[in-house]
Formats: C-alpha cells, structure tokens, sequence
C-alpha cells in the first residue's frame, strides 16, 4: 500500500486518519503546512512532497476553519483556509496526478425552502453565512484536481484533538455535568455523524475502482435534531440533567445555520457496496469505545 498524505494531522478527522493507517499516513500538521498561508502554500507543499522518501498516491484535506460564528468577523481568514489554500492543494496534487480529498460540509443547503427530504448530490446549494459560502466555494477549488473525492459531511465528533477543542458531544456531556439544565435547539435537522464511521467510509472510496468519484455525501444514517441528539447522548451516558427544547431564534447565534440539512448517502452505497451505521448506533459505539 502506498502512503496517504494526512493535512490538518492534529484535528479529530486527521487524527483519526492517521491511527487508522499507521505507518502508510504521511502526517502534516499546521507546523508543517499553514493553510492560511495560501500565498506560501505552493511552494510549501512542493518543497514538503519533494522532501518525503516516497511520494504518496492520495492527499486528504482535513484542515478547515469551522468557527462558524467567528467566521462573520475573520471572513477574510475563513476564505484563505477553506477555499484560497483549496485551490491551491488541488492544483498541486494535479500537477503531480495525485488523488485529491477535501471535505465539505451540510451546511452548504439552508432548508429554507421548507425542504423535508434529505438532498442529493445534484441538489442546488444554497448556502447563508461566511463559513457556508466559503465551503461551497471550496468545493469548487477543490475540483481543479482532476482525481478529486469531495465529501459532504455533517456535524463531526470524535475523539478531542491535541488542541483540546471539542465537538457537540463532547461539550454535552462537559455541560450535563456542570449546569442544572441544558437549553438545545430542536427545529435544525440533520445527521451528526461519528468520525470513525467517515474515515471508514472514506478509505473504502479511495480503494474503489474510479480515480474520480467527484463529489459525494457521506454521513450516518437517519436525521435528528440537536436537541433529541443530546437526549439519546443523556439517555445512554444515564445523565439525569433536564434538557429544555429552544428554536433557532432563541439560540440567536450570530451565524445562520441550516434549517434542514440531511444529507443522502445513497451515492456512496452504490459505489462502495456499503452502508454506514444509524446516527443512534453510532452514537453508543462511539460512547462505548470512548470508555476503553
């Protein structure tokens, strides 16, 4: 097998990656390859794949600026990390015929159209907000590389990163245990989705047989709010802190977020031959490994 160059190596996806392939990831940090950086970025990258003992056959993106809500004052930083370096990358591993992965987000739909049934690749964006439009705007970046994998995913949790950021779970089950209630917003629907189940995925996509899936969903199966995703994570965890139900409007954050957001998998069934495990099941999986 040959290595699998990791970017963003220290997040929960590039973390996870990287102890899924052991000794054939190539790992790079924000200390090897700053993607705000995107003016430096070529020369940088080049000089880095230059330098490895053995050029890898695939890159996989997994550095983003996912503030959501900072991103409405750092716009300009948030486009240089999710759709300026994008560009970059893509064009790099295309000049040298390199599998390109990047990953996207749900949050390029706004379900704002009353949508209620999950949306397919073919489905038009229509993304609100700084961080939305800069994914979406990635995507299109990413593209430039003729053998490109772009993955829409949702609402990631894994296990915490060196930096000790961590993701919806992780600060529900810090926030159960520290306050007398929890208020969650129960009227966005989407699919949060376990990081071991996305690299799972992933992985068997690289190993498929076309050079260029192109763009494709992938998440967990089912839809839920966050509300009802903190319930079940209360319910399996045998917290007793009571969760109060809001609207989107009293969570009043300043980013938009998608009103529906599901995404379909089917696509990567069909050409995986696989199906990822309910957003319930992988849920308790991942409470279950997170003990040992």
């Amino acid at each position: 097998m040959k290595p699998t160059l990791i970017i963003g190596a220290d997040g929960q996806l590039g973390s996870s990656f990287a102890r899924r392939l052991g000794a054939q990831a190539i790992c790079w940090t924000r200390g090897e390859l700053d993607l705000a950086r995107f003016d430096l970025l070529a020369d940088a990258a080049k000089r880095g794949l230059d330098a490895l003992p053995e050029a890898p056959t695939a890159v996989i993106n997994c550095a983003a600026y996912t503030k959501v809500d900072l991103a409405e004052k750092e716009p300009e930083l948030c486009r240089a990390i999710n759709t300026e370096a994008v560009g970059v990358l893509a064009r790099v591993c295309d000049e040298r015929g390199l599998r390109f992965v990047h990953f996207s987000t749900d949050y390029v739909f706004s379900g704002a159209d009353g949508r209620d049934t999950p949306y397919v690749e073919t489905d038009k964006p229509s993304p609100q907000g700084v961080y939305a439009r800069t994914k979406l705007d990635g995507e299109t970046a990413a593209a430039e590389c003729a053998q490109h994998l772009i993955i829409r995913t949702c609402g990631l949790y894994g296990r915490l990163n060196k930096t000790g950021q961590g993701n919806f779970v992780e600060t529900i089950l810090r926030l159960a245990r520290q306050k007398p209630e929890l208020r969650i917003v129960n009227d966005q629907h989407c699919t949060p989705s376990a990081v071991e189940n996305i690299v799972t995925g992933t992985l068997a996509l690289l190993e498929a047989k076309q050079q260029s899936v192109g763009l494709l969903h992938l998440v967990n199966r089912g839809a839920t709010t966050w509300y009802d995703l903190a319930k079940e994570l209360l319910r399996l965890e045998n917290i007793a802190t009571p969760i109060i139900p809001i609207n989107t409007a009293e969570f009043n954050a300043p980013a938009p977020r998608p009103r529906y957001s599901v995404l379909d998998s089917q696509k990567y069934q069909t050409i995986s031959g696989m199906m990822l495990p309910t957003w319930q099941d992988a849920l308790a999986s991942y409470l279950g490994e997170r003990q040992t």
